[in-house]
């Protein structure tokens, strides 16, 4: 490298290293704002607009008449299922059997394509769909079962209650939008960085992917920087939780005559709830407790069946803390948050009956994902959700030191090429001048000889012809 050259490529590191600092610097790369509520008209704000979400649960209360028949229906359920799991035994020893025989054949010598053999395999063809058929038989026999014995539970819950028989049902729904924890997502814009920014949402706001690739071109920009100094200065990126209690009043059976002196009818209330709300399920105690109350008729006017059916979330003090969970602020990511159990116990005149166990993202604590750019690197993030539900993340963050180690030297290598193209210019120009004026004199010399020819013919001419 010549001495003039040296100053030029001594800057460019000089430029590089000053700007070395920013080596692990982050920025801002995708800012989340949390709306809070406001009625009225709200000035839109700029961003991609998202919830976190949330689940409701709906309680049903049912009072059916038992079915005085239950345990009779029970009996035959249980004969059947018995029954089934006789022909399921049989039909995999048949099949089993059949297997072994062709197995057998093979070993002593009997060929795949010799009829024999082909028409074994024909019958086990047969014993196994008798094996498949068996099983769904099976499978659907104790279904039957299993719905004949909470019959049965009913007609030997109703005694205390005059043939009548109380159920409580707890259901969560699909995920929706929780109106309370509303983002807005904002990409944050930089001189300095190339942004990729991908995001699919269900059409009522829950995230579905987000593809972010924020790509700093620091690096590049030292570089294009180096390599103008160098031309001035040089000559050239639902599941559903379904729980079913039956309620027995802990009263002793009534008299038959007291039975028919109230009035007695079916009942189905429904509830959609907050589960994670104490003061719904409140709610939903009183309502259930006074639809279950049973007046007296006609001269028994004063008499009455009631029970207090009291169903509380008792789980506060799994989240430790305590309080309010859904308060959050703004900040650099993508917020998320997880489900949580919820135990519902059902309490009836105050002792237990049941519990439920709910899992649900309500209240739960809020996370966020990093979404911060780094200096002299791509940065990759694809997360992937479900109704709303994070359940991937695969974030690429190469090392910014080792980005910015190898700078200076790009910087020093884009100068000396830029050095080299300009001397390249420069001799091609001196060449091409060299090779104009060669090829001039070369034209001049032909002139000459054109002429000095001419002249030679003219006297010829009139050496030829007198005048």
């Amino acid at each position: 490298m010549r001495n003039r050259d040296r100053p030029f490529v001594a800057s460019a590191l000089l430029l590089a290293l000053s700007f070395s600092v920013l080596a692990g610097c982050t920025t801002a790369g995708v800012k989340t704002t949390a709306v809070p509520l406001a009625e009225g008209a709200v000035k839109p704000q700029l961003g991609v607009s998202y919830y976190l979400p949330m689940r409701y649960a709906k309680v049903t209360f049912t009072r059916v008449k038992a079915d005085e028949k239950a345990d009779t229906a029970l009996a035959e359920a249980i004969a059947a299922r018995k029954e089934a799991e006789t022909k399921d035994a049989g039909a995999r020893a048949a099949a089993k059997a059949q297997a072994s025989l062709l197995e057998a054949m093979k070993k002593h010598g009997v060929k795949e394509a010799d009829a024999p053999y082909i028409a074994a395999l024909a019958e086990l063809v047969k014993l196994r769909q008798a094996e498949v058929a068996a099983v769904a038989v099976l499978a659907s026999a104790k279904v039957k079962e299993g719905q004949a014995e909470v019959a049965a539970q009913q007609l030997a819950d109703s005694k205390a209650m005059c043939g009548w028989a109380d159920s409580v049902q707890v259901q969560l729904l699909d995920m929706v939008p929780d109106p309370s924890m509303r983002y807005l997502l904002q990409p944050q814009s930089s001189a300095f960085r190339s942004d990729t920014f991908d995001m699919t949402t269900t059409a009522s706001g829950l995230l579905q992917t987000a593809d972010i690739e924020q790509k700093d071109e620091t690096a590049e920009v030292l570089i294009n920087l180096a390599r103008s100094i160098a031309s001035i200065q040089s000559p050239g990126g639902a599941p559903e939780v379904m729980a079913a209690n039956n309620l027995e009043n802990t009263e002793k059976t009534k008299p038959a005559s007291r039975c028919k002196q109230l009035a007695w009818e079916p009942r189905k209330l429904d509830f959609v709830i907050d589960p994670a709300n104490p003061d719904d399920w409140t709610r939903v105690s009183a309502g259930i407790s006074a639809a279950a109350k049973v007046v007296g008729v006609g001269v028994a006017a004063s008499e009455e069946f009631a029970y207090t059916l009291s169903l509380a979330e008792k789980s506060r003090a799994l989240v430790s803390g305590g309080g309010s969970l859904a308060t959050v602020g703004s900040g650099t990511g993508i917020y998320y948050r997880r489900e949580r159990p919820l135990v519902v116990d059902i309490d009836l005149e105050k002792q237990r009956v049941g519990n439920v166990i709910l899992m649900v993202p309500n209240g739960a604590p809020v996370d966020a994902l990093d979404m911060a750019a780094t200096s002299f690197v791509t940065n990759k993030s694809t997360l992937g959700f479900s109704d709303g539900m994070l359940v991937k993340v695969h974030q690429t963050r190469p090392s910014p030191a080792l980005a910015i180690v190898s700078v200076p030297w790009k910087i020093s290598e884009a100068i000396l090429t830029q050095l080299g193209s300009l001397l390249t210019l420069r001799i091609d120009v001196t060449r091409n001048e060299k090779t104009l004026a060669t090829e001039e004199a070369a034209l001049l010399q032909q002139l000459k000889e054109i002429v000095e020819a001419q002249e030679a013919l003219d006297t010829a001419r009139e050496a030829v012809i007198p005048e």
